[in-house]
Parts: structure tokens; C-alpha cells; sequence
């Protein structure tokens, strides 16, 4: 199912922003923290919508 697939990434992109937000090694994790945030919050969105629209609490009108 995608949607339980989009969850798994989420968790392991949220885990994986706490572990390099922890340590705080400036040269290899700063560009790659920002892109990890980036596409974060691109799938939380994705995620939230689509819940939203599984639930049948998204009305079009």
C-alpha cells in the first residue's frame, strides 16, 4: 500500500533529521540536512492530503 509506505519514509526521514540534527557535523550533514528537510515536509504534505482524502474529510466544493 502506498500510503503505509509513505508513512515508513516518513518516520525513517524524521529519524534521520533527528540523527544529524544530534550531530551537528557541519561538513558532510549540512546540505544534506536541508534536503532531507525539503523533501520532509514535501511528504508530510502529500501524506496529510491524502488521509484527508481517504477519510472523506477533503470536500471539493
Amino acid at each position: 500500500m502506498p500510503l503505509e509506505m509513505l508513512k515508513w519514509s516518513l518516520i525513517l526521514i524524521n529519524n534521520l533529521l533527528i540523527y544529524f540534527y544530534n550531530k551537528k557535523e557541519v561538513g558532510i550533514s549540512q546540505p544534506l540536512f536541508y534536503y532531507l528537510v525539503i523533501i520532509y515536509a514535501r511528504l508530510r504534505r502529500y501524506y496529510f492530503f491524502a488521509i484527508m482524502i481517504l477519510e472523506n474529510k477533503f470536500s471539493m466544493y
